[in-house]
């Protein structure tokens, strides 16, 4: 099983003095502020750029795309998706040959299935066996 190291430094992000939050991080007043972390191998910052949708929702920038993330998520390190470690994207293409010691494969077609996730079809090159 792979381990994921991960971490994100808040430490540094201003936070209310008064008040009921005393102590809570004030995420308004840290709009275009740059947050640390560490995904894995990655070392870097995230820009912290304003509010989405709602206030339980903060907009982050990173390599120049902009990302919604909830702010929980956030304070927990739950960037997968931001780092492309994590994505909704087909990691193959239609036409892609896979081929290493265990398999060698055609990739024929893919699709989403409800509920389920990303499916391939394909055929091997050794057999001719295919899926679909």
């Amino acid at each position: 099983m792979k381990v994921i190291e991960r971490w994100i430094d808040l430490s540094k992000l201003k936070r209310y003095t008064t008040g009921n939050l005393k102590g809570k991080i004030d995420w308004r007043m840290n709009f275009n502020s740059y947050i640390e972390f560490h995904y894995n191998d990655i070392y870097d910052k995230l820009l912290l750029t304003g509010y989405g949708k709602n206030k339980n929702e903060l907009i982050i920038t990173y390599n120049n795309q902009q990302f919604q993330i909830g702010i929980g998520s956030l304070t927990s390190c739950q960037i997968g998706r931001i780092l492309k470690y994590k994505t909704s994207d087909f990691k193959y293409n239609i036409g892609d040959k896979i081929v290493d010691n265990k398999r060698n494969m055609l990739i024929i077609d893919r699709k989403y299935i409800k509920n389920k996730g990303k499916y391939y079809n394909y055929l091997c090159n050794y057999c001719t066996y295919h899926t679909g």
